[in-house]
């Protein structure tokens, strides 16, 4: 073993990977935790239904791809995972509840 074989580790929360000793020396650890792994579909839905909207996009290109969103009050808009990801919601009831 040596700083550019990869090893199997474990973050905090359970989550496993492969890395480097030299890339985890260096900083990188679970992409999951720090936002970073590739997101999916699904995980989109999941942030929907828990703010009681829906994701209507049927797939998951990249972070900068626009998906389709519903509020729960059946606003929709179009918006990248990240803003989502982050806290942006629906702009209308935003400025309703404003």
């Amino acid at each position: 073993i040596n700083t550019d074989t990869k090893i199997k580790w474990e973050c905090a929360e359970g989550h496993t990977w492969e890395a480097t000793p030299g890339s985890v020396k260096r900083g990188t650890w679970c992409l999951i935790c720090s936002g970073s792994a590739s997101l999916t579909i699904e995980e989109m839905h999941k942030i929907a239904a828990e703010r009681n909207g829906k994701c209507l996009s049927t797939e998951y290109i990249n972070s900068k791809t626009k998906l389709k969103w519903e509020c729960a009050e059946g606003h929709t808009w179009e918006a990248i995972s990240t803003n989502v990801k982050r806290g942006s919601w629906c702009r209308i009831c935003s400025r309703i509840r404003s």
